[in-house]
């Protein structure tokens, strides 16, 4: 546990030493970033990890792969490791009933926020686990912390231009983001738009629209004649009232 906080620590603050961990050194079998991924595939996975929250290891151990995706070197030793695999087993819509019961939501949300950080790069970036993503939005509540993360995750998917077609084309991914842009608007104590609850998950579902639609006349057309469309029209009025009062 203390060699995994201090490698959390070591990364944290530079980032050379980043790139340093990233490496495998002359005579060593692992690096250090690969022997993260193997603590935090441990961890997540043996059988007595607490439901409630995760090992004390798990999160010092993603926390030096969130610091490492910095780095090419850290990214491509994490694409090499195919990290991504892991959400096979812990994202919701992949797994068995039993067997997700046995992932602490804690440690979902650790592993989420990894992700997150790496979907901001190419390497990460890539679409996958998609029916898992879209499934553990529907479970979670609107809102939850959880699904901020996934809402994110898919955001700087739609940032990439390869992934956009394969978006555009899936209608549970549309179906979602269409059910989102529906829920109603959130003013938590009356003071506008700077009190807006649900602000985020708004504004996030508006930017994967953009980046997906909006620069190809093609995808424009598509979202004109959809029922998303008038739902943005009174996603958009909702808010100009909220703004108002």
């Amino acid at each position: 546990l203390l060699c995994v906080q201090l490698a959390m620590s070591l990364t944290e603050y530079s980032f050379e030493m980043c790139k340093h961990s990233s490496l495998l050194l002359s005579g060593q079998p692992h690096s250090l970033l690969q022997l993260m991924v193997r603590v935090a595939d441990y961890e997540t996975t043996r059988k007595e990890t607490p439901n409630a929250i995760p090992n004390q290891s798990l999160v010092p151990a993603l926390r030096v792969m969130v610091n490492c995706c910095a780095c090419s070197e850290g990214r491509l030793s994490l694409f090499k490791m195919h990290v991504l695999d892991m959400f096979d087993t812990i994202l919701p819509g992949t797994v068995s009933g039993a067997h997700a019961s046995k992932i602490g939501p804690a440690a979902l949300l650790a592993w989420l926020g990894f992700w997150e950080v790496y979907s901001r790069y190419e390497s990460g970036s890539r679409i996958c686990h998609l029916h898992g993503l879209i499934t553990a939005i529907r479970r979670m509540p609107p809102l939850s912390q959880g699904r901020i993360l996934c809402l994110r995750i898919f955001r700087n998917m739609s940032f990439s231009v390869g992934n956009r077609l394969p978006l555009v084309n899936n209608a549970d991914f549309l179906s979602m983001l269409s059910d989102i842009v529906s829920q109603p608007v959130k003013d938590v104590d009356g003071g506008g738009d700077g009190s807006l609850e649900s602000y985020e998950e708004h504004s996030l579902v508006v930017l994967i629209l953009w980046k997906l639609f909006c620069f190809i006349a093609k995808h424009q057309a598509i979202l004109r004649g959809t029922k998303l469309m008038k739902k943005l029209s009174c996603l958009q009025e909702k808010l100009a009232v909220v703004k108002q009062e």
